[in-house]
């Protein structure tokens, strides 16, 4: 009878924990593209745009909060603002 009482118990602690944890989903939602192109090697690891048409951050295909906030900074325009005959060290950070 007691080792009855005991098995309830148990059971009775261990039902809510493995609902509990069963409780996850990892179903991608939407992906139609790879999250990254490959650097070319002069960009010194630089992911930069992801497509440069719609100036659209490889960081933002996964951050798109920072890409709006990105967007509306100096920093959106810099490369844009980087004369003809600028320094190859400028683009580093012109282009970031």
């Amino acid at each position: 009878m007691r080792t009855t009482g005991l098995i309830r118990t148990l059971l009775a602690a261990a039902a809510p924990a493995y609902l509990l944890a069963a409780c996850t989903s990892e179903t991608i939602v939407y992906r139609d593209r790879e999250p990254f192109n490959e650097p070319v090697a002069a960009a010194a690891g630089f992911l930069g745009y992801y497509t440069a048409s719609s100036k659209a951050t490889t960081c933002g295909n996964c951050h798109v909060g920072h890409q709006s906030d990105w967007v509306t900074t100096r920093h959106a325009d810099a490369y844009a603002t980087l004369p003809a005959t600028a320094q190859e060290f400028c683009k580093s950070c012109h282009s970031v």
